[in-house]
């Protein structure tokens, strides 16, 4: 390498402030969903102290009575009781935690949460939508799928096929069958996975959820080809196959489709595949690089979820009616300093519990589960140093390979080839991001997964999401002096089951 650059690179290492950072000693993170997993564990050990008969009776009262919930969910019209939506979470959690003790009732209790899970939004639609409502709405549907992915990982050895077909669905655009799935033009995929920002983002808004990505499937009216639209922080907007982009998805995903009793769909049948049809022809139209601000407000670079709202905005049909800005300190100046200005943001788990869209069809992949629990059980253990004020950083060491990778990334992007560091993020924002993805998040994990293995070996079972969690807050701790270039000085408490 020339001399004036290894000059101009020693010079801008040598004037940013250092990365290196010091933590404090202790660690501590909120216990979330504490009365979930109390409720779901107190049933597991029951149903572990009587026979099977007995077991799968009691089993059956609590499904017929959660039965009887939904019916008059769905008979109260306007006038929704939140006390029975209360009540409906703790019988999803009970008859999960009872299902775990033994394998045979299994396939009840996930057959209930799935009815739950349909059933609760369609019901919604009737219901005057203000705050409290919506909360009582998310916690059924996000502890029914907490509570069953539980069961799922506490039974080893159950068979669970690779996609539940929720709903059947018809609808008036062009459609295809794919994977032995019939999709539709028009039709918005959930995802799983996803980059380092938008998990921080799922995990972090006001209601957390396991989706950090979407995408529309367009469908060609005449020759049946199908492309599911997107956009990733390398490649910018893409089109892909179903299967390519599910593969990459990685953990799950969820095909909804609009409802068809939407008023806007009597009028105009074909209203989805037209907001399809419109977004192709704008990623035709130009190259579109993905807007790591993520500002849905400005469409001149986007990201999935822009995407969508412009699609059906095109149609005028409004999604995310109920926008709400994220509020958790730490969270925002992470997201930040890794170059997303925008806080008043598109979370793809809201298009869940979207009274105008019915979820048809879920695929997710038993092998790598335990895999996000461990991700997903770090990153909330980190936001909680985040809001006691740790902030990200980097080894001082690496700066000056991030500014010559950054360039180099630059004469990728002139080149037409795919960058090593994405276009619109600054050398220190990529380092900050990588530090956390590469570094930072594998040496906590492989904490977490050491202890949930002699957890096991000394309970029997897999340690629940809570119990991750609090391991991986003990793994920060332990860890503290590895972390130096992550955790910014800060004051907290640990609570005394961590210290």
């Amino acid at each position: 390498m020339p001399l004036k650059y290894l000059i101009l690179i020693s010079l801008f290492f040598l004037l940013h402030p250092s990365g290196a950072l010091s933590a404090t000693d202790n660690v501590a993170m909120p216990l979330t969903s504490q009365n979930l997993f109390h409720i779901f564990e107190k049933s597991y050990v029951s149903g572990r102290e009587i026979p099977y008969e007995e077991a799968s009776a009691a089993m059956d009262k609590l499904i017929e009575e959660g039965y009887r919930l939904l019916s008059s969910l769905h008979a109260s019209s306007m006038s929704l009781n939140i006390e029975k939506l209360k009540n409906l979470t703790d019988l999803e959690i009970k008859i999960c935690g009872r299902a775990s003790s033994e394998k045979r009732l299994a396939s009840k209790a996930l057959n209930f949460i799935y009815k739950v899970r349909t059933q609760v939004v369609h019901a919604s639609k009737a219901w005057e939508m203000d705050n409290d409502v919506r909360n009582a709405l998310y916690k059924v549907l996000n502890s029914g799928r907490l509570a069953s992915e539980e069961l799922l990982l506490r039974l080893d050895g159950l068979r669970v096929p690779p996609l539940v077909r929720l709903r059947e669905v018809g609808s008036s655009t062009p459609a295809a069958t794919v994977q032995g799935i019939k999709v539709h033009s028009g039709d918005i995929l959930i995802s799983r996975g996803g980059g380092l920002a938008s998990l921080l983002i799922a995990r972090g808004s006001a209601r957390p959820g396991k989706f950090s990505g979407s995408a529309i499937i367009y469908v060609n009216e005449a020759t049946g080809e199908t492309l599911v639209l997107s956009a990733d922080p390398y490649s910018g907007t893409f089109k892909t196959s179903l299967g390519d982009y599910l593969q990459k998805s990685g953990y799950g995903a969820i095909l909804l489709r609009p409802d068809p009793d939407n008023l806007w769909l009597a009028e105009d049948p074909l209203l989805p595949h037209k907001a399809a049809s419109f977004i192709l022809n704008k990623l035709e139209s130009a190259l579109i690089s993905y807007d790591h601000q993520m500002d849905w407000k400005d469409s001149a670079q986007l990201y999935p979820e822009e995407m969508l709202l412009m699609a059906y905005e095109s149609v005028g049909i409004s999604l995310w009616p109920h926008r709400e800005s994220l509020y958790p300190s730490g969270l925002l100046r992470w997201l930040d300093s890794m170059g997303v200005s925008n806080l008043n943001l598109l979370s793809p788990s809201d298009l869940e519990y979207d009274r105008n869209f019915i979820p048809l069809v879920e695929w997710f992949n038993m092998e790598t589960l335990q895999n996000e629990r461990l991700t997903m059980a770090v990153l909330d253990a980190l936001l909680y140093t985040a809001d006691m004020g740790a902030e990200l950083g980097y080894s001082y060491d690496e700066v000056p390979l991030s500014f010559v990778a950054k360039v180099w990334s630059i004469l990728d992007s002139y080149r037409g080839k795919q960058p090593s560091v994405p276009d619109g993020i600054s050398s220190f924002e990529a380092l900050k991001i990588w530090t956390l993805s590469e570094k930072v998040l594998p040496l906590l994990r492989e904490e977490v997964k050491n202890a949930s293995h002699w957890f096991k070996g000394q309970n029997g079972r897999e340690a629940n999401y809570l119990e991750l969690q609090e391991f991986a807050a003990k793994a920060i701790h332990k860890r503290r002096s590895d972390l130096k270039w992550l955790l910014k000085t800060y004051e907290a408490e640990a609570p005394g089951h961590l210290k």
